[in-house]
């Protein structure tokens, strides 16, 4: 007689364990998301350096006067753009983000599409709008192309 029921504990570890890593990496890309969105609103380089992975992309949404925009920052750019970031200190007052609706799509173990709306708002001028980022795995999740405000 064919035991095949005691196969069924097996799996269920299996699926019970691999449910687990989803969870985390959906943990960890969410933790990248909010670092990368605090650097760029709190104008803080070194939290933004962090979550990227250089060169980044990011591209700007098209405006009634202005085409779309799409910046390459490479290595050697980096210090010309921490000196467009906001000058730090921002206090907490001044600063804010949140992101909400996150979607994530998977393209391969070390990729991944993050859709989202965030809201931020950096002195008197807020940006909410919808988003995309796509993170991958290099000793921590980091940005290699994402959408930002104008």
């Amino acid at each position: 007689m064919r035991r095949w029921w005691l196969a069924i504990p097996v799996l269920l570890v299996a699926l019970a364990a691999a449910e687990d890593r989803r969870a985390e990496r959906e943990t960890a890309v969410r933790a990248a998301l909010d670092g990368f969105w605090t650097g760029l609103v709190h104008g803080d380089a070194e939290a933004l350096r962090e979550v990227v992975d250089l060169p980044l992309t990011l591209l700007e949404p098209k405006a009634e006067d202005r085409p779309a925009g799409r910046f390459v920052v490479a290595p050697g750019d980096w210090p010309a753009f921490r000196r467009q970031l906001p000058p730090l200190p921002l206090r907490a007052d001044e600063a804010e983000h949140v992101v909400a609706n996150l979607r994530l799509e998977w393209l391969d173990e070390d990729t991944c599409l993050a859709v989202y709306d965030c809201r931020s708002r950096i002195r008197d001028q807020a940006a909410d709008g919808h988003y995309l980022t796509i993170l991958s795995w290099a000793d921590g999740w980091k940005a290699v192309v994402s959408s930002v405000p104008r």
